[in-house]
């Protein structure tokens, strides 16, 4: 965004912050763009010295009293929801300096500070959502807190700098370094007290047909947390796993895999080797990253080319898995019971039970027994 575009959303800002309070402008200073006023300080933002990446802005604001004393400030903002000052000057009434302000690099909330997010909008180039609203949690907010942007004709953000990681699972998308983000899957909970919400978001490359069987969208996720009267990131992962073929994404649904611990089921199914195979991931927060926890093949069916005229038994083989959540060992998981149904004709041949249990970060196998 150029220095004139800037200029035409901080005139867009102003109007935005009379909202808070007087708008009688006070002595300009050389070089600012005046902001607005809340009543109790007047804002300037620098717009020649915002400098822009990939983790943010940074800029110099000031903020006047009605006095005439004023601070120059340099800010840094995730051209998201949180902003960090990182040191600054103050001046007296006839404009001798009156001292150092010492950084602070702690992240503080944009929420509540209107000038500062009127400024930070102006210089990271596009109006900032700030923290998500409380008591109604909009999906559409936590896209900008997730990607810093969101565009409200596609409904989608932009994932400016993908860099995926070096992972099997994740190779198809490899070479994609930009895209376009959606949310696929919203669950609301409440965890130990906590009123959350569990979002699943996919990502696909932009300017290109994306529709082939290999083509799986990028999915992220993030589990927000209300504290107070914001809501927050408390877990995130972009780097979760892939959607399915053709461009979809997984069937997803919130599931209880503890007494108070949630998580999401994401079902899956394709069409390989001549087989029709149905698979979930179950994926879950744990600390501040989320992650798959298990993956579970729930049938495998394959088709009848394969079957007519087979000498080997197991390549037309049949299963379902039945699945249900029971008491285990862990007190805060439920282990999985999966029941295998196994055929190669008209009757089932056997059926077996696996459990699993939660252990450390994941559900892992803790036997298996025949019927």
């Amino acid at each position: 965004m150029t220095v004139p575009q800037r200029g035409l959303l901080v005139s867009l800002l102003t109007l935005l912050v009379s909202a808070w309070g007087c708008q009688k402008k006070q002595a300009t200073f050389p070089g600012y763009t005046y902001l607005g006023s809340d009543g109790v300080q007047t804002a300037y933002v620098d717009l020649r010295s915002a400098q822009l990446d990939e983790h943010g802005v940074t800029f110099s604001y000031i903020s006047q009293e009605p006095n005439g004393r004023h601070t120059i400030l340099k800010i840094f903002s995730d051209c998201s929801s949180r902003f960090r000052k990182m040191g600054g000057t103050s001046y007296s009434q006839d404009g001798s300096m009156a001292g150092q302000i010492a950084a602070d690099l702690r992240d503080s909330p944009l929420y509540g500070n209107p000038l500062v997010i009127a400024a930070a909008s102006a210089a990271c180039g596009s109006p900032i959502v700030n923290s998500l609203k409380p008591d109604s949690f909009r999906v559409d907010d936590s896209l900008h807190a997730l990607y810093g942007n969101y565009d409200v004709q596609s409904h989608s953000s932009l994932w400016r700098d993908i860099a995926v990681p070096d992972r099997p699972e994740l190779a198809n998308f490899r070479q994609i370094s930009q895209g376009a983000a959606k949310v696929v899957f919203d669950g609301g909970y409440s965890e130990r007290g906590v009123d959350k919400h569990f979002v699943i978001y996919a990502t696909v490359p932009l300017g290109e047909k994306f529709d082939c069987h290999v083509c799986s969208p990028l999915l992220s996720s993030a589990v927000f947390a209300r504290r107070g009267a914001e809501w927050h990131i408390e877990s995130e992962e972009k780097y979760l796993t892939l959607g399915a073929s053709y461009g979809e994404r997984p069937r997803c649904q919130l599931v209880k895999l503890g007494p108070d611990r949630f998580g999401v089921a994401m079902y899956y199914s394709d069409m390989a080797q001549g087989f029709e195979v149905e698979w979930i991931v179950f994926v879950a927060a744990e600390g501040s990253t989320i992650k798959p926890v298990l993956t579970l093949t729930t049938r495998q069916d394959p088709n009848d080319e394969l079957c007519r005229g087979s000498s080997n038994p197991e390549s037309c083989t049949h299963y379902i898995v039945e699945y249900q959540f029971v008491p285990g060992s862990d007190p805060t998981h439920f282990d999985i019971q999966a029941t295998k149904k196994i055929s190669s004709g008209p009757k089932t041949n056997t059926v077996s039970t696996e459990r699993f249990s939660f252990v450390g970060d994941r559900y892992i196998s803790s036997g298996m027994s025949a019927h």
